[in-house]
């Protein structure tokens, strides 16, 4: 949901898009196409960069839309089966558990120019 709560997003795998819900009206105002992409779950806005971070389970990857228009507007490959994506913006880096005890990490800004270089850090 945005912070102003007018906007709910809610993925939809199975049609392969995200859903934007209109949170006063009820009702779904947009439908942004995954594409190729299918099996996303976890879900990260970033209000301040004006994006949507999605992650994919196949191929395994984080989509990164374009908050107003819904364009899918980066793809970068992470690993299988991210369940939840962080933003951390201290940092701005993205965040994504892979297998305790293992997240990866991404530069944000990186993502953002589709040229992103994931670097996995054992917490070990």
């Amino acid at each position: 949901m945005t912070a102003d709560g007018s906007r709910i997003f809610v993925n939809v795998p199975d049609s392969r898009h995200i859903a934007v819900i209109d949170r006063t009206s009820t009702k779904q105002i947009a439908s942004w196409s995954a594409g190729s992409l299918r099996a996303n779950y976890p879900l990260a806005i970033d209000e301040a960069h004006q994006r949507l971070l999605a992650g994919f389970r196949s191929p395994a990857s984080l989509g990164v839309f374009d908050l107003q228009s819904g364009a899918l507007i980066a793809v970068d490959p992470i690993c299988a089966d991210a369940d939840d994506v962080f933003i951390r913006l201290v940092t701005l880096g993205v965040f994504w558990p892979v297998a305790p005890p293992t997240v990866a990490v991404a530069a944000l800004e990186t993502v953002l120019l589709v040229a992103a270089v994931i670097i996995y850090i054992n917490a070990n």
